[in-house]
Order: C-alpha cells, then structure tokens, then sequence
C-alpha cells in the first residue's frame, strides 16, 4: 500500500519521527503523499536517511550538521521525510556513509555532500563540511567515463566507507578503504 516502516536507533531523527527516542517495534513512518508507492531505495548509516523515487526525486530525514542531506548549514537536523533538491537534482543512486551522502548522476558523475574529515569525498581539496553537492569528477579518466555510460551503474553500496560497483569494475573511497 506504500506505507513505510522502521524501527531502531532514532537518534538525530534519521527515522523520520519527530522524537530522538528509540523505536524497538516496526512503526509506521509519516511520509509525504507524493512518496506512497514510489520508494526504489532507502539508505541510511548513522546519522540519516536518504530515500530515492522511481521518478528520481530524493528524501532524506536526520543530522545535516555536515551538510549530508545537501541542505542550508543553518539546518542541522530534519525531523521529518522530506524532498531534497539539491540532490534531487543530481542523483540517479544513492548511498549514505556516516556523516555523508554520496550520489551518482546518470551520466555517471559522482557527487558528495557532508563530512569529509576523513577525505571521505576522495578529494583533499574539498573543506571539512560540504552543504552543496561537489562533483568528484577525478575518480574516473575519460576512458573510463566514457566506459561507464556504455555500462551504466548497477549498485552503490556505502557504509564507513563506500564502495561503487560499476560493471565488472569495483571503485572504492574512504578511510581505511582497501
């Protein structure tokens, strides 16, 4: 029916309920209308979650400290699902790190958006705290992009660190990645 659920830690509201308490049953998420049945992707890892639509429109809830929903530096925490345009604007995949959020266009350009303390983003040049999305154009040379849009992408997964599956390629970032 197109209702979403969710359980566990809630701290920083990454749940999207408006209480930092635990939940320890599976307990209906309010979401927006325009969300019901079009979930594709959920990703969440510490701090928050971003959720993406079949029509390419991302969601996220939770901590934007460092900038991970991709919103204002004066927003540091959204306490409900809502749609974020920046990243709506970009992301084709979606993953969550801890205190970022990785996205990857369909013309397979990576974008980064939060805590990048750690060069978590793969770029020293970028500042500790991105609120907008920094395109991470050095992870691939033009042969390899040129590669990657033939192939297209099959799977961003993240955690501590992220890893980037692309065809029979495997891309990775983050500290301690090996």
């Amino acid at each position: 029916n197109g209702d979403l659920y969710g359980c566990g830690n809630n701290i920083n509201y990454k749940l999207g309920i408006d209480s930092e308490k635990n939940v320890n049953l599976f307990t209906k998420i309010e979401i927006p209308q325009d969300l019901k049945g079009h979930i594709t992707d959920i990703c969440g890892n510490g701090n928050h979650t971003i959720i993406k639509t079949d029509n390419n429109k991302i969601y996220g809830c939770g901590d934007n400290q460092f900038g991970q929903l991709g919103l204002s530096e004066d927003i540091k925490f959204v306490k409900e699902i809502v749609e974020l345009p920046l990243l709506s604007d970009f992301a084709c995949e979606i993953g969550a790190g801890i205190d970022y959020t990785v996205c990857i266009s369909k013309n397979a350009v990576i974008g980064f958006c939060g805590h990048n303390d750690k060069i978590q983003s793969g770029r020293k040049d970028l500042p500790e705290f991105n609120y907008k999305i920094e395109i991470i154009d050095n992870l691939f040379s033009k042969e390899e992009l040129k590669e990657l849009n033939n192939i297209g992408i099959k799977e961003l997964e993240e955690g501590n660190k992220f890893r980037l599956f692309v065809g029979d390629y495997h891309y990775g970032i983050g500290e301690k990645f090996s």
